[in-house]
């Protein structure tokens, strides 16, 4: 999008398929909405949950002792308050 004019209240904007018109300013911010925000941290939250509970299903995750003596390769998650 790009601004042609812009003043207090009110912006014309063009857009990538050539349609101008005003908005108002307001709208014209650039950092995205809370709610996408949020709305992208959730679904990387669904993801995540699934493939861990992939990766546990195929035997990949295990839980071990404070004695387990870490080797090159090891992927650790510490749990804590657990």
């Amino acid at each position: 999008m790009e601004i042609l004019i812009r003043d207090r209240n009110y912006a014309n904007v063009r857009l990538p398929d050539g349609t101008e018109g005003w908005v108002k300013s307001a709208y014209l911010v650039d950092e995205k909405p809370a709610r996408l925000i949020v709305a992208e941290t959730m679904a990387e939250r669904d993801r995540l949950a699934a493939e861990l509970k992939a990766a546990r299903e195929a035997g990949a995750v295990r839980f071990e002792g404070k004695e387990y003596a870490v080797r090159d390769g090891d992927i650790l998650w510490f749990r804590t308050g657990a």
